[in-house]
């Protein structure tokens, strides 16, 4: 719907809103007026160069010109997404040192917030709290006690010394009491060693 805007139409609103229309050519030159200055032309703002790091790919066909154009190929292609590892001794030992220090700050805290503390302070036991020591009823039993060795490891090179020094069994041996040719001095068990049956000699009479 078109509205097309008349002179009286516009006086007929100046009337309904209470005001004389005689009065607007005084209204409008009066002295203390406030005016609107028209803006200022202002340069555009230079566009600032920046570093340009490798030759910027062309738009393929399919993509319109007015279109911003690709960034430098450093920027999507050469970029790495991870750091290098470390490879300084130095630093190798400082980070796990700090977190060598994290872990045992960890571990305590927790083991004092869910066993028993002790405190050096009377009055507050939540300042300095300690591990609680249990206290051992019979301490020598730690050295009585058997501790999980491998004892076969320690006695290896040992055996293997003495097997050198053995001599080494003739065939007439093997065949008549072990014919299985099993050495038995290799086995430590004398439950599991053949049985040898004893020879006797005939008595010359």
């Amino acid at each position: 719907m078109n509205c097309l805007m008349l002179e009286d139409f516009i006086k007929i609103d100046i009337y309904e809103y209470g005001q004389n229309i005689h009065a607007l050519p005084g209204h409008a030159k009066r002295t203390n007026k406030t005016v609107f200055l028209p803006p200022a032309h202002s340069a555009p703002p230079p566009n600032i160069k920046m570093l340009q790091t490798g030759d910027r790919r062309e738009h393929p066909s399919h993509i319109p010109d007015h279109l911003p154009p690709f960034p430098d190929p450093h920027t999507y292609i050469k970029t790495s997404t991870k750091k290098a590892p470390m490879s300084e001794y130095q630093m190798i030992r400082e980070k796990a040192a700090s977190q060598k220090r994290d872990v045992e700050r960890a571990l305590t805290r927790f083991i004092a917030k869910t066993g028993e503390t002790q405190s050096l302070f009377r009055d507050d036991t939540t300042t300095y709290p300690l591990i609680a020591v249990k206290p051992m009823p019979l301490p020598y039993l730690n050295a009585l006690l058997p501790k999980d060795q491998d004892l076969d490891s320690q006695d290896q090179p040992e055996t293997t010394a003495v097997k050198k020094r053995k001599r080494a069994p003739e065939q007439s041996e093997l065949v008549g009491d072990n014919p299985q040719g099993v050495d038995t001095d290799s086995i430590d068990n004398p439950y599991l060693r053949p049985m040898k049956i004893a020879k006797f000699k005939k008595r010359l009479k």
